[in-house]
């Protein structure tokens, strides 16, 4: 008897050990996850605020561009009679349909106003207005392919990726010319220079620095000359 209680406690603790086990590795599964999430939000907090901002305006831009696509395309008919034949109606309904529509246009109003509001301030908290135009275009552009891609079914094809590098690197140009337009760039190093040289030996400024030397001299000659007049004068004057 006390060997069957044995085996009966051992097939007991088996399977708890085993669940044990697996809600251990469930919580290290979840606390890796919780620890990616928590590592994706510690680098977007990295970031400056206008960037956060910047992409969000792109982001709403590209959802602006999907609602007004949906309010015109037969996709959202299709979507119209599945509600409708949902709601047991026809799948048909003139009302449906509209509501769906008028729905998608409002949410083309909202992400517009959303998208105006971000990019100004993005613009304001930002040193360069160049810059988060850049990330706004750029961010549009990709989100924009890929909600195509999965919504409605668009394809990418090579020359889309040319595109999306070409465009790319124009961005990284334009952000390097400006940086170069700044005090601290070397464009603006160069500027500085050729001012300074200009300065130290400009030719406009020699020639009146003479113009100015000459006059000098022609008038104290003129002093000197009418004190030698009145010296003889007053020699002439004076009695024997």
């Amino acid at each position: 008897m006390s060997q069957a209680r044995k085996r009966k406690t051992q097939q007991e603790k088996l399977p708890e050990s085993r669940i044990r086990s697996q809600e251990e590795t469930k919580s290290t599964e979840r606390g890796r996850g919780d620890m990616e999430i928590s590592s994706i939000i510690a680098a977007w907090r990295r970031q400056p605020l206008w960037m956060v901002l910047a992409v969000a305006s792109g982001a709403c831009a590209a959802f602006n561009g999907v609602f007004a696509k949906l309010t015109t395309t037969s996709l959202t008919s299709t979507l119209s009679a599945t509600i409708a034949t949902f709601f047991n109606l026809s799948p048909s309904n003139t009302i449906i349909d509209l509501l769906v529509r008028g729905t998608f246009f409002l949410l083309n109003l909202l992400f517009n106003a959303l998208m105006w509001a971000l990019f100004t301030g993005a613009l304001t908290r930002a040193e360069s207005t160049t810059r988060v135009s850049i990330i706004n275009v750029s961010a549009n552009f990709m989100i924009t392919a890929m909600l195509g891609w999965m919504i409605f079914g668009e394809k990418l094809p090579g020359t889309w990726w040319a595109g999306a590098g070409l465009l790319a690197c124009g961005n990284v140009v334009i952000g390097r010319r400006e940086e170069g337009k700044k005090p601290g760039g070397t464009i603006g190093v160069d500027e500085t220079r050729e001012e300074a040289e200009g300065l130290m030996h400009g030719d406009g400024e020699e020639r009146d620095l003479v113009e100015l030397d000459e006059d000098l001299d022609r008038r104290r000659s003129g002093d000197e000359h009418e004190q030698r007049r009145l010296r003889a004068g007053q020699q002439v004057d004076a009695p024997i």
